[in-house]
């Protein structure tokens, strides 16, 4: 696959060389709602079934969530507002024929919240995700994924302390300390992340990334690299992906598994190639695809087509067809406001 490989390569350099410059209209970012419980009840209602159930959901979590706040409030104190604690579900099924003819289809449920009780601790948040501790979007992977919950503490700007357990049998314990900031550089966006893990069942880890990107109008340009540590695996996984996409929306939930496979970018079109592999035995995989993202009626609710083409170590570098299709349901807001 040397072609190939010079292929990427070349692509990359053009990211990096493009001259274009900058536009001055950006791309609606899509972030959660920053008013507090009661301000979030104040919206019409709706006449749509299915906004009407979500919005019961939503709101159900968030006055369980205020209660139990509140509970804790200091009495020596003013009870401080407990804001809305988003999250966001996603199901996706991918599809994938083999060249032993053979077909396999994988579905996954990921699962993103984040807590915020103010006055349990001030400086205290609370987390459940179905996120892997190593942030990596580890596509061939699905199933549903094990829940982690736990603390997390921000001792300082841009510095996570995550503390917590994993749904397994036996239940696993894990703690990080996550590091990650937005650099502008002359119309680009620089973004690296660097992360300290370590498990009972897994051990010792340490996954780094940088993601590079600019925009144009709305088009990006992104470079995405990715590269995990483990200590039982006595090697590093890595991930080098690059996406050229047109898209008028993007959502912020802060993951970096998210801008590494361009699934933060909604209402467009793009193209993605992807290599990853080892230390061990260099390349095990290539990918392109091509991904369309759209909103529906529901504007928390956006539906996903990604057809593929992969190419493996394991499968004799066969071009082996596939789809993704997702759902993201995004509860951050009413969907009446």
């Amino acid at each position: 696959m040397p072609h190939l490989a010079r292929t990427f390569c070349c692509y990359g350099v053009l990211l990096v060389l493009l001259p274009l410059q900058a536009l001055a209209d950006a791309p609606l970012e899509i972030v959660p709602a920053r008013g507090n419980v009661r301000q979030l009840r104040d919206a019409a209602a709706t006449d749509s079934v299915l906004d009407h159930w979500h919005d019961q959901l939503y709101l159900g979590l968030e006055s369980l969530i205020k209660r139990t706040d509140s509970y804790y409030a200091d009495d020596a104190n003013a009870a401080l507002q407990t804001p809305g604690s988003p999250f966001r579900i996603t199901l996706q099924t991918e599809v994938l024929r083999h060249g032993d003819s053979s077909t396999s289809a994988t579905p996954q449920v990921d699962v993103d919240l984040h807590l915020q009780m103010p006055n349990l601790q001030r400086k205290l948040q609370l987390f459940i995700t179905s996120d892997n501790v190593n942030e990596s979007s580890d596509r061939q992977n699905g199933g549903l994924n094990s829940l982690r919950a736990g603390v997390r503490v921000t001792p300082l700007d841009f510095v996570d302390f995550d503390l917590g357990v994993r749904a397994d049998v036996p239940p696993v314990a894990f703690a990080s300390l996550r590091w990650q900031k937005k650099f502008d550089l002359a119309g680009w966006r620089l973004e690296p992340f660097s992360k300290a893990y370590v498990e009972t069942k897994r051990g010792v880890g340490w996954a780094n990334g940088v993601n590079l990107e600019r925009w144009f109008d709305h088009w990006v340009v992104r470079s995405a690299s990715y590269g995990n540590w483990q200590r039982d695996n006595h090697g590093t996984e890595w991930t080098q992906a690059f996406i050229v996409a047109r898209a008028r929306e993007v959502i912020r939930f802060g993951r970096y598994s998210d801008v590494l496979g361009g699934r933060d970018l909604a209402r467009g079109i793009g193209f993605e190639g992807l290599v990853s592999g080892d230390s061990t035995d260099k390349m095990q995989r290539y990918e392109l695809s091509v991904f369309y993202k759209q909103p529906t009626a529901h504007r928390w609710l956006y539906w996903q087509v990604t057809p593929f083409v992969r190419w493996e170590r394991d499968y004799g570098w066969h071009a082996d067809p596939g789809i993704r299709i997702s759902l993201d349901a995004l509860f951050w807001d009413r969907a009446s406001r």
